[in-house]
């Protein structure tokens, strides 16, 4: 019912992502319905006063600005925290002595932190990818470790694959065929 904006590439970034979020929210006129700034504390069920007997929800939220709380009655409540809510960060031998910078990319926002490095990425998949080239355009080199050789799509000239991490050192990433990546 509304489509991303049609010169853009398969593999959008989330910058047009949250460009086309925003501009869907204008179009549907549905932003005055968004409450940003606002933490849901409590849903409960419950059952409404009406003499229908139909179950209906509380919600209290608080107000991360001026603190306040409030408690609204809704019909249906959706709960969309997604899958990748959690961040998941495998073990790697040697991590723990790594004396460069490591992060979730769930934890990632701009790439200026990033200036002049050299940086490893692990896994080539949405997100990895879509950090990927935002950072080439800043980075030293960006390596994506990846447990295939190859992707469907063109890499920036600072941006390379590498096979999956077996460790890390002090300043470095050790890959499963042995090869070695300065990182920061």
């Amino acid at each position: 019912d509304y489509a991303f904006k049609s010169d853009l590439p398969s593999f959008v970034g989330h910058s047009d992502v949250k460009e086309y979020l925003e501009s869907y929210a204008d179009h549907f006129k549905i932003r005055k319905h968004i409450q940003f700034h606002t933490k849901v504390e409590l849903v409960r069920p419950t059952v409404s006063e009406d003499g229908r007997n139909k179950c209906i929800w509380e919600v209290t939220v608080s107000n991360l600005i001026n603190k306040s709380t409030m408690t609204e009655i809704f019909d249906a409540v959706l709960v969309c925290s997604g899958h990748y809510s959690k961040p998941y960060s495998p073990h790697i031998p040697g991590i723990e002595k790594f004396k460069g910078q490591v992060m979730h990319s769930q934890d990632y926002r701009f790439p200026e932190a990033f200036a002049g490095k050299n940086v490893v990425l692990l896994g080539a998949g949405p997100s990895g990818t879509d950090i990927a080239f935002e950072l080439s355009a800043i980075a030293k080199a960006v390596v994506l470790s990846y447990s295939r050789l190859s992707l469907p799509f063109a890499l920036p000239c600072n941006v390379s694959l590498a096979p999956g991490v077996d460790h890390f050192l002090e300043d470095r990433v050790v890959f499963l065929d042995g090869t070695e990546q300065l990182a920061d």
